[in-house]
């Protein structure tokens, strides 16, 4: 039997649905509040939502972020933006933060938590993978391509 053929706009259409449905999946992982879907909408432009969901900030912490992804091309009125550095700072605050354990921290929790590409990140995976728990902090700057003073700068938020 030859491969099916469908018309170019039903693919699209399919393909539309999924995302529709994808993002409406993510955004039920974030807090309710007046502003999720804008939030929903805007960030998913770019980033998967365990990215957006890993980051807990304070306010200037939030406006920071914000404010580079505008640096990088993000569009919105800067009465939007004021609303989504509100409302991450509400519902995804820094002092809810607990200490993550490096020997069960994800990729993503690797990158957003100390700054790093997600190849390094990857890597911190594989590295443990291969070589079993870390024992120490310590251990974790040992990792190819960490860079020790990241580790160090983060050592508050970090346990194994």
């Amino acid at each position: 039997m030859r491969g099916l053929r469908l018309p170019l706009a039903v693919v699209a259409a399919t393909v539309a649905a999924l995302l529709c449905s994808a993002r409406g999946a993510q955004a039920q992982q974030l807090p309710e509040g007046p502003t999720r879907d804008l939030v929903t909408s805007t960030c998913s432009r770019c980033h998967e939502f365990d990215r957006v969901l890993s980051q807990h900030q304070d306010k200037d912490g939030w406006s920071a972020i914000v404010n580079k992804m505008v640096g990088l091309g993000l569009q919105a009125s800067d009465d939007d933006i004021k609303k989504i550095v509100d409302y991450l700072a509400t519902n995804l605050p820094a002092e809810k933060v607990e200490k993550l354990n490096i020997n069960k921290m994800t990729a993503v929790q690797f990158e957003t938590t100390l700054g790093i590409p997600r190849p390094l990140s990857r890597a911190i995976i594989e590295y443990r993978d291969k070589n079993g728990d870390f024992k120490t902090l310590d251990d974790l700057k040992k990792v190819p391509g960490v860079d020790p003073a990241k580790v160090e700068a983060k050592k508050d938020r970090l346990t194994v």
